[in-house]
């Protein structure tokens, strides 16, 4: 696995809906993202945001905070699927193109 330029996980979601690192600070961690939720959709000039249930932004509050995660999962089954296995050619299947590609996306490099 490599270092990543992202805040380090593990991310949570607070009471109000913003992702947080348990990150040293004043108060303990660090704001990651935050949760926009509205139901009628959000007018910032010139870019409009569709309406957003409660439910599909928690959701997606929850996909965001399992990111440092699912990354770390991803890199470490590839390092023991593909690399540990000298007499395979895994680097063929579409599966492993795809958790590559998907890593490449996380790190900024697709």
């Amino acid at each position: 696995m490599t270092t990543s330029e992202h805040t380090p996980g593990p991310w949570a979601i607070d009471d109000y809906g913003a992702i947080r690192a348990d990150m040293p600070n004043d108060d303990g961690c660090v704001e990651v993202a935050h949760r926009i939720y509205s139901p009628l959709g959000l007018d910032y000039g010139n870019v409009r945001t569709r309406p957003m249930t409660l439910i599909e932004a928690q959701a997606n509050a929850r996909l965001i905070a399992a990111a440092p995660d699912l990354l770390e999962a991803i890199e470490g089954m590839i390092e023991w699927f593909v690399e540990a296995d000298e007499y395979a050619d895994y680097e063929e299947l579409e599966t492993v193109k795809v958790a590559r590609k998907a890593i490449a996306k996380a790190k900024g490099a697709a």
